[in-house]
Order: structure tokens, then sequence, then C-alpha cells
């Protein structure tokens, strides 16, 4: 047990303040996300900016680009971001196309898919850390960029299915939170 707690210091104790302040700000959102509410289309894109960066950073440090490492982000990206609009298609949102304003009912969704960004990134960057040579284990390279590629698809899907109501409608007029 004590092993245990002094790696998980080890990591939280090296790991850079930026990420601390990314993690907090995006539990605060993903709490805030699980009640109902009017928000600018525009705001709903920060998370997944952040987290397609983070995904994107995390393949170009840590893989050899090549067909199948490309093949396979794309495929779990395309996957996750298919998974995502659907999910946004469910929601029941409304849009407002005059303000760009979208009403989005309440789901703990974003916070579960936020924990699962963080959390597979920072095993896998422990594991590889640990473990260099994991970097050219085809099984963990596909399961890393799996996680990486569909969890960041999903934000990017609902954001899109949010853009494409946006164009299509119906739409209705709404007022943004505070």
């Amino acid at each position: 047990m004590d092993n245990i707690l002094q790696t998980v210091w080890m990591i939280l104790k090296n790991t850079p303040w930026w990420v601390y302040v990314i993690f907090f700000y995006c539990v605060f959102v993903g709490i805030k996300c699980s009640k109902d509410g009017v928000t600018s289309i525009y705001k709903m894109l920060i998370i997944p900016a952040v987290f397609l960066y983070l995904s994107l950073e995390t393949l170009y440090l840590n893989f050899k680009l090549d067909v199948m490492v490309v093949a396979v982000y794309a495929a779990a990206l395309l996957g996750g971001t298919l998974l995502g609009a659907l999910q946004g298609k469910l929601q029941g949102v409304s849009v407002d196309k005059e303000k760009k304003l979208v009403a989005v009912p309440g789901t703990w969704a974003t916070l579960v898919i936020i924990f699962v960004i963080f959390f597979s990134k920072y095993y896998f960057g422990y594991a590889l850390g640990m473990d260099p040579g994991l970097a050219t284990n085809t099984h963990f390279e596909i399961a890393m960029l799996i996680v990486s590629g569909g969890t960041v698809g999903l934000f990017v899907g609902r954001t899109l299915y949010y853009f494409i109501r946006m164009q299509s409608g119906p739409w209705v007029k709404l007022v943004e939170d505070d």
C-alpha cells in the first residue's frame, strides 16, 4: 500500500502546474454540464479544442507516425465523433440561430468523459515512463490510440452536432445563462 501511495505522490508531484489548471477548469465545466443550461455555441468549442490539442500532442510525442498509427487514431476519432453526434442528437438540444445559443439538458456524461481522458492520459503516460518499450508494443499503442481518439471524438461529435443544428434548425428563442 505504501508503494502505491508513494507512486501516486511522485506522479502528482511531477505533474506540470498547468495540467492542474486545465483539469480543475474541465471538472468545473463537467459539473456545470450536469445541470440544464443555455450557452453560446462558441463557448462550447473550448473543451473539444483543449482535448483535441492534448490528444494530438499525445499522438505526436508518443508515436512514430506511420500508416497504422494514423489509421487507428483516425478510425477511433471518427467512431467517437459519430457516437458524440448521436449523443448530441439524443440529448434533445434547442438552438437559437440568431443569438448563437444552445440549450442543453444536464448530463454527467461530460464529467465522466473528462475523467476518462485525464486518468487514461495519466495511466498511459505513467506506463510509458516506467517502460518506454511499451511505445513499440502494438497492443499498447492501439489501446492508447483508441482511448485518445475515441474520447476526444465524443466531444468533437457532440459539438459538431450542435453546429449542424444551428444551421438546419428547428430554432427557438433562448436567453443565455449567467
